[in-house]
C-alpha cells in the first residue's frame, strides 16, 4: 500500500528561510472524510503546519522511488476545496464541501503536486506517514513525527487502495461498456532535465495536448505533469472510439507514448453476467496493476476464441485468460462465484480433507431451482461429480435463532476431486505432499516420473523404467 508525504516550504519575499532560522508555522485542522468504498463515512482530523509555499517551479522533488509505480493517488481541486481518490473511484474529503467536478491530477513517483500550501507526493510503501520541512538552499530536511491520527489515515489510505466501488461519481455505466476503462497515457517531453527549455517546453506540450482534448470534447480526461520529463493524460472515456482517438492524437504527436488501461469493478460485474450469461464459469478480477484476468476453465479453443473476439469488441484488448485444471482450488472458486452471483445469501464454502469442496446453502423454495442449475451446470461442463445431502426433515425443522425456519432448506454438497497418489510394494497410498518413511517429502505426480524433495535437495525418479 502507498502513504503519503506532505512538503512544507518556508520562503520569505521569494528567498528561503536563512540557515539556523525556524520557520513560524500556522496552526490549522484539515478534516478527511472518506467519500466511498471500504470506509465510507468515517472521519478524520489531522493537525498541520502551514507554510507561505512559491511557485510550483520551485518545488523540490524530495522523494524518488520508483517501487511503486501502480500507486495511484488523485486529488480533486476546487474552490479551495480537495477530494483525494486512491486507485480509481475511492475518495477522501479535504474541507467541508464534496468536490463533484474539478481538476484531477494523478500523484505517481517522483512528483509533486501543490494543492493550497500543501504539497501531496507519494513515497515507499512501507514507509511511515510523515512531515518534513524544508527551509533552506542545502534542502535539509526535518523531520518529525505526526500524530496517530496521521497513521490511522494512512492505513485506511493503503487499504483502500485495492477497493474498487461500483458507482464513480460523475460517470453512467450500461452493460459492458468502454466507458469504464480508464486511459492511463504517459508522454515522454524532453530528454534533458532541469532548464528553462524544459520548463517552457512542459507548458507548450501541456497546452497543446489540453487543446486537442477539448477539441475531442473529453470532460473526464485532465492533463498534468507526472514528473519533469512526462506528461500524465488520465480520466475516462465514454467510449471505444473516444480512447481510439485520443491515443491517436498524442502518439501521432510523441511516438514514445504508451498507454496502460485500467478497469474498475462496474466493468468486472458486467464481465461476469457475460460469462454467465453464456455459460462460461470463469471468474473476473481486476488485479493490483488494474488490468482484468479471466481464471477457470474453458471447454474448448473454439469457446476461447469467441471469448476473447467478443470481449474485445466490447471492452478492448485488455483480457488475459488463464485456462486452468479442475483442481479443488478451482472448482470452490467456481462454486464461490456461482452461488454469490446467482444472488444466494446464506452459503459457505469451505475446503475438506482429501481433496474435497464442501458447501452448505441455507435456501429459500424460490432459491432451489437457482441452486439446481448450478448444480446441473458444474455437472455438464465439467464432468465433476456434486453429492447432495439435505439436512432438516419435518422430524428435525432447521432452526434460527430458536425459531423454525419451515420455508429454508439445508443442503450439503460434496465435491470430490481426483487426486494424484502412488501405490508402494506394501500397498500403501501416497498423495502428493506425503511424507515417505525415508523422510522425503511427495513433492509432485506426473504420469511418466515422481519428484521426492529431502531438505530442499529434489531427487527424480523414472516410473517403470
Amino acid at each position: 500500500m502507498g502513504t503519503i508525504t506532505m512538503t512544507y516550504q518556508q520562503q520569505t519575499d521569494g528567498n528561503a528561510c536563512p540557515e539556523g532560522q525556524a520557520a513560524t508555522p500556522e496552526r490549522y485542522s484539515l478534516r478527511l472524510r472518506i467519500l466511498n468504498g471500504l470506509h465510507a463515512g468515517s472521519e478524520v482530523e489531522l493537525e498541520e503546519r502551514r507554510y507561505t509555499v512559491g511557485s510550483s517551479d520551485d518545488c523540490d522533488v524530495i522523494m524518488h522511488d520508483d517501487s511503486l509505480r501502480d500507486a495511484r493517488l488523485v486529488l480533486e481541486l476546487r474552490d479551495g476545496t480537495a477530494t483525494i481518490r486512491v486507485s480509481d473511484d475511492v475518495a477522501v474529503e479535504v474541507g467541508d464541501t464534496v468536490v463533484r467536478n474539478g481538476e484531477h491530477l494523478t500523484i505517481h513517483p517522483n512528483q509533486i503536486v501543490t494543492f493550497g500550501t500543501t504539497r501531496f507526493t507519494v513515497c515507499h510503501a512501507g514507509a511511515a506517514w510523515r512531515e518534513t520541512l524544508t527551509c533552506d538552499e542545502k534542502r535539509r530536511n526535518r523531520k518529525k513525527d505526526v500524530s496517530t491520527v496521521a497513521g490511522r489515515i494512512a492505513r485506511m489510505i493503503g487499504s483502500l487502495k485495492y477497493h474498487f466501488t461500483r458507482e464513480p461519481r460523475g460517470l453512467l455505466y450500461a452493460g459492458i461498456g468502454a466507458c469504464g476503462i480508464t486511459v492511463l497515457l504517459t508522454v515522454a517531453c524532453f530528454a534533458h532535465y532541469g532548464t528553462q527549455a524544459l520548463k517552457d517546453g512542459r507548458r507548450t506540450l501541456k497546452e497543446e495536448v489540453q487543446a486537442f482534448v477539448k477539441d475531442l470534447d473529453l470532460p473526464y480526461v485532465t492533463v498534468s505533469f507526472m514528473s519533469e520529463s512526462d506528461l500524465l493524460v488520465s480520466g475516462h472515456v465514454r467510449t471505444w472510439e473516444e480512447k481510439e482517438r485520443l491515443v491517436g492524437k498524442l502518439q501521432h504527436l510523441n511516438a514514445r507514448a504508451s498507454i496502460s488501461l485500467w478497469v474498475n469493478d462496474q466493468v468486472c460485474s458486467s464481465v461476469r453476467e457475460y460469462l454467465l450469461m453464456h455459460g462460461l464459469f470463469l471468474l473476473p478480477e481486476v488485479a493490483a496493476n488494474g488490468y482484468l484476468t479471466l481464471r477457470g476453465v474453458i471447454p474448448d479453443n473454439a469457446r476461447m476464441t469467441d471469448l476473447v473476439r467478443d470481449l474485445q469488441q466490447q471492452i478492448g484488448g485488455i483480457t488475459r485468460i488463464k485456462n486452468e485444471s479442475i483442481t479443488p482450488a478451482v472448482a470452490k472458486m467456481f462454486l464461490d462465484s456461482a452461488l454469490e452471483n446467482c444472488g444466494l445469501e446464506k452459503y459457505v464454502v469451505f475446503r475438506a480433507v482429501g481433496g474435497r469442496i464442501v458447501a452448505r446453502a441455507s435456501l429459500t423454495s424460490n432459491e432451489v431451482p437457482v441452486w439446481e442449475s448450478i448444480k446441473s451446470a458444474f455437472e455438464k461442463r465439467f464432468s465433476v461429480p456434486i453429492d447432495e445431502r439435505m439436512a432438516g426433515s419435518a422430524d428435525r425443522p432447521l432452526r434460527k435463532n430458536g425459531r423454525v425456519m419451515s420455508d429454508l432448506k439445508n443442503f450439503s454438497i460434496t465435491i470430490r476431486e481426483p487426486m494424484s497418489y502412488i501405490t508402494l510394494e506394501n500397498g500403501r497410498k501416497y498423495f502428493e505432499g506425503a511424507v515417505l518413511r525415508s523422510g522425503k517429502r511427495l513433492k509432485k505426480i506426473e504420469s511418466d516420473r515422481i519428484v521426492l524433495d529431502e531438505n530442499g535437495q529434489e531427487y527424480v525418479y523414472t516410473l517403470g523404467g
